[in-house]
């Protein structure tokens, strides 16, 4: 039998079940909604990416997923390494190859992992630096989101309208190897910032 005291167990299973937040859901929400559209455009790789993200999205707001001890340490010269490596694979690698798929999702997956709490302990209270940014990127996610969607939506009500969707505006800067090496830079680059910043003190 435990020895821990009964009081205990009960507050170690109240962390681990909980019931989402509705801000927790909004998120997933829009995600959902994301990969709803793929498939309605049949990309199923999109779809079936999406479709991941969300069922590990609800777990972890539910507390399902299992703990796991780490350390927070993101070393900026080992981040600034890993970026520099990737951002050759993208400068070279042909858009929309394969080689190119496989690296998004390691890195996608390397930055997922990195920036995961990894703890089931309520989350300690944000500074309002991280606090504002969160709330900044937010709006930046969701006003794309909403862009795209809309676009979509155009397309299905009007189908001989153009959609002027975000990559359709960017391909032409972006079929450059100029366009194309810029774009990885300052896309890497912030995600290593978003990194650094959002690492709690």
């Amino acid at each position: 039998m435990s020895s821990q005291p009964a009081s205990e167990d009960h507050a170690a299973e109240a962390v681990r079940r909980r019931r989402p937040r509705w801000s927790e859901f909004a998120w997933i929400g829009v995600l959902a909604a994301i990969g709803i559209v793929q498939v309605i455009r049949h990309q199923w790789f999109d779809a079936a990416i999406y479709g991941l993200v969300v069922a590990l999205l609800v777990a972890d707001a539910m507390g399902l997923l299992p703990d796991r001890a780490r350390s927070r340490s993101r070393p900026l010269r080992s981040m600034l390494i890993a970026a520099l490596a990737c951002g050759l694979v993208l400068s070279i690698a042909p858009r929309h190859s394969a080689v190119m798929m496989a690296a998004m999702v390691i890195i996608g997956v390397s930055a997922a992992t990195a920036a995961w709490p990894g703890t089931r302990e309520p989350a300690r209270h944000w500074p309002q630096g991280i606090v504002r940014l969160a709330r900044a990127w937010a709006l930046c996610v969701i006003a794309g989101c909403v862009w795209e969607l809309g676009e979509f939506i155009a397309t299905r009500i009007a189908p001989h309208q153009t959609a002027d969707s975000m990559s359709d505006i960017a391909n032409p800067a972006l079929s450059t190897a100029v366009g194309q090496i810029a774009f990885a830079i300052v896309w890497l680059a912030a995600g290593v910032w978003l990194l650094r910043r959002g690492k709690h003190p």
